[in-house]
């Protein structure tokens, strides 16, 4: 239109309203004022309070959708009024957004609002209630446009949020620990904004939501599944309203054989071609230090194809008790090289085992050549009577 009003509306009732879509010249847009063109002195000469309300586009068809914020006014004067919607603090980082006025007495107790019937174009709302949010003019059937307009700050007054970047762990990283926590580097660049993130984060692209409108930039996801795969991604937004997302990264896990004492590979890096012989990677197991039981553990071998997982290799190992071999037989009796010994004498040694529970038994090898013959085996005793 031409900006001139040509006439004014109001409702018999309090709840109805108008409103006017805006499209911003350059975004982030911060919303500065609020217009109405009151008609002078109608529907009576007091000025009333009404409602003025911010809401976005995403009702049906691009009508007036979620409410973003609003407040009461009473204007102190007739034609344009101008009010201050600046600590709503609303930023409209893309599409477009409404201004609205609503009624909140009845008639004649109300202001009444401008329209003006030149060039209309299809901007202009009408609020019904019991019916909802229609185009003006369509119950009348008369084209026009509602004088409300609003001032913004476009462009220069508000910047978006850094884009996250720095990740920890690094993007496409390997052989991460199932411990690591995740961090990265945010801020705004402008002086005085605030800053929060959601945090995406599994192992299916980054699409679920696991933290949202946090102030720090870390995380900690808890224990992670061994040679995994996970996707992650940020997205930061400022006191403004305005978002950047960052972009999707992922990392890969290591095996549980990274913390493993008892198990090396070797090589312990670089490729295998595939088809290569089977000893082209050795595996050893060193026990030394290791208490009887059953361990496990896992050898991974990373695919050269980023989109594929990790191939694992179990091994499992049980160590037995511990078990040293009996004494050395000693102290004979007769005495080793003896001489003169009577014929009636029994033979004697000492015998035992260095572990405390064990039982030992003994073969006794006896005669003149030699290589005696076995004469006595398992016996427990150690003492033989070889006779006369």
């Amino acid at each position: 239109g031409n900006g001139e009003a040509d006439d004014a509306y109001c409702y018999s009732y309090a709840g109805n309203g108008f409103a006017v879509r805006f499209t911003p010249p350059q975004y982030p847009a911060d919303l500065e004022v609020a217009r109405f063109f009151l008609w002078p002195a109608w529907p009576d000469s007091d000025h009333e309070e009404f409602a003025v309300e911010v809401y976005d586009d995403d009702g049906p068809d691009g009508a007036p959708g979620t409410l973003l914020g609003g407040g009461t006014t009473t204007s102190t004067d007739w034609g344009w009024c101008d009010v201050d919607i600046s600590p709503l603090g609303l930023t409209v980082a893309s599409g477009d957004f409404y201004i609205a006025y609503e009624q909140l007495s009845d008639y004649p107790d109300c202001e009444a609002v401008g329209i003006d019937y030149s060039e209309p174009d299809p901007r202009s709302w009408d609020y019904w209630q019991g019916v909802g949010w229609l185009p003006a003019g369509e119950w009348d059937e008369f084209e026009y446009d509602y004088m409300i307009r609003c001032l913004v700050e476009a462009g220069g007054g508000n910047n978006p949020p850094n884009t996250p970047s720095n990740p920890s762990p690094a993007d496409e990283a390997t052989g991460v620990s199932v411990n690591a926590d995740l961090s990265w580097t945010g801020g705004d660049p402008d002086a005085g904004d605030t800053v929060t993130y959601d945090l995406y984060f599994d192992t299916t692209g980054a699409t679920t939501l696991v933290c949202n409108d946090q102030a720090g930039t870390t995380y900690d996801p808890g224990t992670l599944n061994n040679s995994t795969k996970y996707y992650w991604k940020i997205v930061a937004t400022d006191s403004h309203a305005a978002s950047t997302t960052g972009p999707v990264w992922e990392f890969t896990t290591g095996g549980a054989a990274e913390d493993c004492s008892w198990l090396s590979e070797s090589p312990s890096s670089g490729s295998v071609a595939p088809g290569s012989p089977a000893d082209s990677i050795t595996v050893a197991i060193d026990t030394t230090g290791l208490d009887a039981g059953d361990y496990s553990a896992n050898i991974v071998i990373a695919n050269n194809d980023p989109d594929e997982n990790s191939k694992i290799v179990p091994v499992t190992l049980h160590v037995n008790s511990s078990n040293s071999a009996p004494n050395t037989p000693s102290n004979p009796s007769p005495a080793n090289d003896a001489t003169g010994v009577p014929i009636n004498a029994d033979l004697s040694w000492t015998g035992g085992d260095p572990d405390a529970g064990d039982t030992v038994t003994y073969d006794v090898y006896f005669g003149t050549g030699a290589t005696p013959p076995l004469v006595s085996n398992d016996q427990s005793a150690t003492t033989y009577d070889p006779g006369t």
